[in-house]
Formats: structure tokens, sequence, C-alpha cells
């Protein structure tokens, strides 16, 4: 069995033969061994990838560079803070309570927590319980 890489270079090399070098399906698909259809897939999975990569960096700046689960990119989004750089929204959070944002629960700040943390941010503070008062 091929191992993972070597499966990512054939769909490279797969991709680049259709798109660059404009190569029928029938044509990849004869030279290795798959349907036409495959071709298809494979071209389109390369695509999708390579646009992932565009639109999640591997260092973000801003949050909504940051690949989150759908309620919690809601939530952000829906207070407006997707358009925040990380080190604003660190600094927003250590003055604001997000928990109050409808829907974003314990749950949800722990993911926003733990992603921001991994990132090099402290933002230990965003899950502990405030007073009424701040």
């Amino acid at each position: 069995m091929e191992g993972k890489e070597s499966i990512r270079v054939r769909n490279e090399n797969i991709h680049n033969e259709r798109l660059v070098e404009k190569k029928t399906l029938k044509v990849i698909a004869e030279k290795y061994g798959i349907s036409c259809e495959r071709v298809r897939q494979i071209v389109r999975r390369v695509e999708n990838g390579r646009k992932w990569k565009k639109v999640y960096p591997e260092f973000p700046e801003l949050i909504s560079e940051i690949e989150w689960d759908k309620r919690t990119y809601n939530c952000l989004y829906n207070d407006n803070l997707t358009s925040m750089r990380i080190s604003d929204f660190v600094e927003y959070t250590k003055h604001n309570d997000i928990r109050r944002i409808p829907n974003l629960g314990r749950i949800t700040a722990g993911e926003i927590q733990s992603k921001i943390s991994n990132l090099g941010y402290d933002i230990e503070h965003i899950n502990k319980k405030r007073g009424r008062n701040g």
C-alpha cells in the first residue's frame, strides 16, 4: 500500500497534468490506472485543499483566519469580532466577558481559549466566571 506522502505527490501530479498540461481525463486515467471520474475527484480535492490553505494560513493574524467550529465562528461573527487582529481580540477579552455573546457557552469559550493559546497568546482569563459587576 502506498504511503500518504506518495498519494499526495500522485494527486499533485494528476492535478498538474490535468490543469497545467491540459491532458484529457482519459489519458490521465489510463496512465494511473484509475477511472476518469476518479481523476475529476482528485483534481477537485487538490483544488479545494489549495483554497483551504489560502483561507487558513499557518500563522493567522485575524480571528477570521483561524479554523473555528461552526458555532464558534457564528458567535464571533455575530458579535463583529472576526475582523479583529488576534492581539486586539486578546486585549478585548481582558475587558469584556465574551460569554455574554448568545450561544457562546463554556465549551465554545474553551475552544476559543485553546486555539488562541496554541498560537502563543495568554488568554487563560476567558473561561473564568466573573461576577455581575465584572
